[in-house]
């Protein structure tokens, strides 16, 4: 039987700028760097961004990228982020960060009307791209529950760092 090649529907790229992240310490003060420096873009999607030390922290590293002149925009899920308080977001918009709140959830009696499936549909997505040379992607939100000092220790998730042309 004559062998076949197999092609894949995209082209291989290398993925040897790939950096697992286990460690809220060593997650939050590489991640925090990386957006901090951003000079082209930095695009950020998240399910949850909240007000506090975490959320603080996320919205001076992206003002500092804006600063910089770097176009930055932030993608928020209106559930996940309904703890975010106007404040913040007021702040990181008067600092040229466009800031967009997605998939708001509806007004409880309707969300009894639509059924509670139809209300729980979220995307739980946290991707961020920082001038096309790095990206995370992986389970920490913006939230004190992932901070390193959190009162009952942080919650324990992965990140993913790559560089390089895997980013594209």
């Amino acid at each position: 039987m004559p062998t076949q090649k197999l092609r894949a529907p995209f082209p291989f790229v290398s993925a040897e700028g790939a950096q697992l992240f286990f460690h809220a310490k060593s997650t939050w003060k590489q991640l925090l760097a990386d957006l901090s420096k951003g000079k082209e873009r930095v695009w950020v999607e998240n399910y949850i961004f909240e007000s506090g030390k975490a959320g603080q922290a996320i919205a001076e590293a992206l003002i500092q990228s804006a600063r910089a002149g770097a176009d930055v925009r932030v993608h928020a899920d209106g559930l996940g982020s309904r703890q975010l308080k106007d404040s913040l977001v007021k702040k990181m918009v008067e600092e040229g960060i466009q800031f967009h709140r997605f998939n708001n959830p509806p007004p409880l009696l309707k969300a009894i009307a639509i059924g509670v499936k139809k209300f729980i549909r979220r995307t739980h997505r946290r991707i961020f791209v920082i001038d096309n040379h790095t990206a995370w992607v992986g389970g920490v939100g913006f939230g004190d529950t992932w901070w390193p000092v959190a009162r009952q220790g942080p919650v324990r998730d992965t990140m993913l760092r790559v560089t390089g042309p895997l980013v594209s």
